[in-house]
């Protein structure tokens, strides 16, 4: 009878690891532990009756079954239980990185006026070998109210530690409670223009408690906040104050009314939910100017449109770029002159170098026709084609030059040849008077071809071929 139950008792183990292997797997321990506490109590039961009946003796080869499926048993689910906890793996691996790097912070000085961000770093210290120079990740935000109490915060902050690797904490307080995830050997890279540092000088300089104290006359019982961001981009002026001599500011401002950007250190003071601009300092501004981005500008497209088959469109300045297929440093572009109520006037200009000079060849490549680019494409440094489309949509133009731009002529399509009408336009009663736009040449088979639609957004259409370089045009059947 010891025996048997000794095997129950075995099987009994058994399933009590299988469950802790289930919760230490996928959780639910709410749900398993309904089936753990009937096998703890048999367990129990088993025990006291062997106490109860410990004079029985059984045989040595029995007690070393039982001692090998014991031990069986426990490598095996002691295992399983084991690799759940390897990172990804289970549940369990989640609560051992909780319980490592996972930390509740007593935060003591979080006053912002009284403490600024020092009294965070002094508190985090307490609990942390922190770095002793600190990045910011993206952002820190900060909630407050009227007193200077700290209500929120959220970021997260970097640094080396003592061996050169990168630490992180993720910062999170709510509740009148500090939360700290740590992460050694975060893989983060160093970037001195997110120090934390700075947020101090701004602190101090800014004054912003003024500006708090005469927001609180106006709202009052709401909360207030700050948002740090390191070095940012800004193109617009509004709210910004620059935390230096009243020239700098005025040139700040002035950069950015005319199109620049400035790259700054900057900090927002503003009140969370309430339509009212938000006051940003900023210090150490850098000033591009509106030439400078838009020389950038034109080296991005140029480059991008090198890489294309086809023509690009620089969508700030309506510029479109083809370079030849086989020689990248020829390239051509059709320059926006004049614009008059949705229609353009244009001239064609010729690079040799890959587009750091660019020459004009021809002032007026439409023959005084005015509208929208369509499209540029040169199959050889001679021999290419120009689209100008209508306002519309509905109709457009092609334009041939074998003189390498110099000189253009407008290709005209024998309609006249044009028999039958797409099956779709026959059902609409249109005639060939509706097909009036002519798509960019395509080059295949040694031929050219070109489709003639009801307008820009159509893709069936008559479609016409040359194989003479476009003098001469037919109609494909």
């Amino acid at each position: 009878m010891k025996s048997f139950v000794d095997y129950i008792l075995i099987f009994l183990y058994s399933a009590l690891m299988f469950f802790v292997w289930k919760i230490c797997k996928y959780g639910s321990w709410r749900y398993w532990i309904n089936w753990i506490i009937p096998v703890l109590i048999l367990i129990l039961v088993g025990i006291i009756y062997k106490i109860l009946n410990r004079n029985e003796k059984s045989s040595g080869n029995s007690r070393k079954i039982k001692l090998y499926i014991f031990v069986f048993v426990t490598l095996i689910f002691g295992g399983m239980i084991i690799h759940t906890a390897i990172p990804y793996n289970g549940k369990l691996s989640w609560k051992v990185d909780e319980f490592l790097n996972h930390k509740r912070v007593r935060y003591v000085h979080r006053n912002i006026f009284d403490d600024g961000i020092e009294g965070l770093l002094d508190d985090l210290e307490k609990k942390f070998t922190m770095p002793d120079k600190m990045y910011l990740e993206d952002e820190l935000l900060i909630r407050f109210n009227g007193d200077g109490e700290i209500t929120k915060l959220e970021g997260m902050i970097y640094g080396k530690n003592e061996k050169g690797k990168i630490n992180s904490y993720l910062l999170s307080f709510k509740n009148k409670k500090l939360e700290v995830w740590l992460s050694k050997d975060a893989g983060l890279e160093i970037d001195e223009g997110r120090a934390l540092e700075p947020m101090v000088d701004i602190l101090e300089k800014s004054k912003y408690k003024n500006e708090i104290d005469a927001w609180k006359k106006i709202y009052s019982d709401v909360d207030f906040g700050i948002i740090y961001y390191g070095k940012k981009e800004f193109f617009y002026s509004d709210g910004i104050k620059v935390l230096g001599s009243k020239k700098e500011n005025e040139s700040v401002v002035k950069t950015l009314d005319q199109g620049g950007e400035v790259k700054a250190i900057a900090m927002s003071v503003f009140i969370p939910d309430r339509e009212l601009n938000t006051i940003r300092y900023i210090i150490d501004p850098e000033l591009i100017s509106s030439e400078t981005i838009n020389e950038q500008m034109e080296e991005e497209v140029i480059e991008m449109s090198k890489g294309e088959d086809s023509w690009t469109l620089d969508k700030n300045t309506g510029t479109m770029y083809t370079f030849v297929k086989t020689n990248k440093n020829i390239g051509f572009r059709l320059v926006v002159t004049d614009a008059a109520l949705g229609s353009r006037f244009y001239k064609l200009e010729k690079t040799s170098d890959g587009g750091k000079t660019w020459g004009n060849i021809n002032s007026n490549p439409f023959l005084d026709a005015t509208g929208m680019a369509e499209g540029i494409e040169f199959i050889n440094e001679s021999f290419g084609f120009a689209g100008l489309q209508g306002g519309s949509g509905e109709h457009s133009k092609i334009y041939v030059t074998r003189d390498g731009g110099v000189s253009f002529e407008m290709i005209e399509l024998p309609y006249e040849k044009a028999y039958n009408l797409p099956t779709k336009g026959k059902e609409y009663g249109l005639t060939i008077e509706d097909y009036k736009y002519m798509t960019m040449p395509k080059f295949r088979n040694n031929k050219l071809y070109i489709l003639v639609t009801t307008g820009f957004f159509e893709e069936e259409g008559i479609e016409f071929y040359s194989e003479d370089e476009g003098k001469t045009w037919q109609v494909s059947k």
